[in-house]
């Protein structure tokens, strides 16, 4: 669909997260579909106000949220970053098992 996935992290995760990437490749995620990008917040925020993605998923801070919502002009979609974590990957039935 055009959507390209960018995926920046806390550096405190961020080796998990890139591990994550690679199972993603690994279920069939295409290279070319998701990157990551490892920087300081400020780097980021000029990135994305440089790109200006029709819409930002953020998982921060609510101090960090509310600079981001006036920045993005409200194109950014706000989640709590608890631990509901979510397993991605192919769908194996008995009948698929190999």
């Amino acid at each position: 669909m055009g959507n390209n996935l960018v995926l920046k992290v806390d550096s405190k995760v961020s080796i998990v997260m890139d591990q994550m990437l690679r199972l993603l490749h690994e279920c069939g995620l295409p290279l070319e579909d998701a990157d990551i990008i490892n920087s300081d917040g400020v780097a980021m925020k000029k990135l994305l106000l440089e790109a200006k993605p029709k819409m930002t998923l953020f998982t921060g801070s609510s101090r960090v949220t509310e600079k981001l919502v006036v920045d993005l002009k409200g194109r950014i979609k706000l989640e709590d970053a608890g631990f509901d974590w979510k397993i991605l990957g192919k769908e194996r039935t008995p009948s698929s098992s190999g």
